[in-house]
């Protein structure tokens, strides 16, 4: 297996930093386009299509609560949001490059860019966000079945939402390995002081504002 380089991640986003993730969605947005209804993560179904079929076993099924969180990190502003057309539109990627739609969903190619110029309804933005945190769930258990040998479905539901919701964030938790360590090993101590996300601007480093909200949900004593 590859072995892991540490990755220096420069976040810069809308939401303070959010850096651009890879998460190969063509297929969920032809199913978008086409009306298709999608599940989500961790439900069996012997006829959805192999795009969207889950990469490990155990996948869990995310909670209402947890894509409200998901919601509120990467756009509480609704940038993107046709309140008379009650649609998503795509809107510019502080990242530079392709559009970003509703929650956090960089557009990929051209053909989702052209899908997408269309709207989408806030239940297709779920879905998309469903699939979006499903790939990151998967690169979250790629690594930590990697690195320590563990696999993540073997963890608590509260680790699985951290650990994804990292590498929903950064694409990757190689920037984090010591972070991610505590979290596998519950040693909140030390992620209390590896959890700070920051991105660089102007020359200056800042903290990322979403840091705030996940250390109150997951790491402030007594949660």
């Amino acid at each position: 297996m590859k072995s892991a380089i540490l990755e220096a991640v420069e976040l810069v986003s809308q939401n303070e930093g959010r850096v651009a993730r890879t998460l190969g969605a063509l297929g969920v947005a032809a199913a978008i386009a086409a009306g298709s209804p999608m599940m989500a993560p961790g439900q069996d179904s012997t006829t959805r299509s192999a795009a969207v079929q889950p990469a490990q076993s155990g996948k869990i099924s995310f909670s209402s609560d947890y894509l409200s969180f998901v919601k509120q990190l990467e756009n509480a502003g609704k940038t993107g949001w046709n309140s008379g057309e009650k649609k998503w539109y795509p809107h510019p990627s502080p990242e530079g490059g392709r559009d970003t739609i509703a929650y956090g969903h960089n557009i990929q190619s051209d053909a989702e860019e052209a899908r997408f110029k269309q709207g989408i309804t806030e239940e297709q933005a779920l879905e998309l966000l469903r699939k979006d945190l499903g790939e990151a769930w998967d690169k979250a258990a790629a690594f930590v079945q990697e690195r320590h040998g563990v696999k993540l479905s073997d963890l608590s539901r509260k680790q699985q939402e951290m650990l994804t919701e990292y590498a929903f964030n950064l694409g990757s938790l190689r920037g984090f390995p010591k972070f991610t360590k505590a979290v596998v090993e519950e040693d909140w101590a030390t992620a209390r002081n590896e959890y700070k996300r920051t991105y660089k601007a102007n020359g200056k480093r800042y903290e990322l504002a979403r840091n705030k909200f996940f250390y109150d949900r997951y790491l402030k004593p007594g949660s």
